[in-house]
């Protein structure tokens, strides 16, 4: 089997990437299906081959105007200790339920980071990495104390090779090739 088949063809990312993310889509306060936003937000992402889903600052999707869920979301889930897979499941499971309203571009799931495992809103939007729209769940997490506000992890990156000495824009000094 050639394993190189079809790497050709895929995009390859540096470590820092020009994203665009785009605004979630109201019409008179109500949430709109599937129609595309035309508005957005372009900023730099980091790209994270470590990270399995990929986040956003919770601040940042407020701007895109998932307040509403957000708010909701850390309501319900306030002060939920997982002590067990049992109980990871069950929470899961009613919060999901309990999302159902706001339809299925919302879930929650338990991630692992390297700070612990937490609890946390998945939120569908649309990302244009690259030049290639996406489609894809990102975790809610605050971010604000981190140089960037996106993350981007592997399950947003199916189509893409990833180059450690690639930088897009401009150069970060402070990470000196040595």
């Amino acid at each position: 089997m050639n394993e190189t088949k079809g790497v050709f063809d895929k995009q390859i990312l540096g470590i820092i990437e020009n994203v665009r993310i785009y605004h979630r889509v109201f019409e008179k306060d109500k949430i709109v299906g599937k129609k595309e936003s035309k508005e957005f937000v372009e900023i730099k992402a980091k790209i994270d081959t470590g990270a399995e889903y990929s986040s956003i600052d919770k601040n940042l999707a407020i701007e895109l105007g998932y307040g509403d869920i957000i708010d909701e979301f850390y309501k319900r889930t306030k002060g939920f200790i997982i002590n067990s897979e049992t109980e990871n499941d069950a929470l899961n499971l009613r919060i999901k339920n309990e999302l159902e309203k706001w339809g299925d571009s919302f879930n929650a799931k338990l991630i692992k980071s390297s700070h612990g495992a937490s609890y946390r809103l998945m939120i569908a939007m649309d990302l244009v990495l690259a030049n290639v729209k996406i489609h894809t769940f990102f975790s809610v997490i605050d971010r604000g104390h981190m140089q960037f506000p996106v993350l981007i992890g592997r399950k947003s990156m199916k189509n893409f090779l990833v180059d450690p000495l690639k930088f897009s824009g401009e150069k970060y000094e402070k990470w000196e090739i040595l």
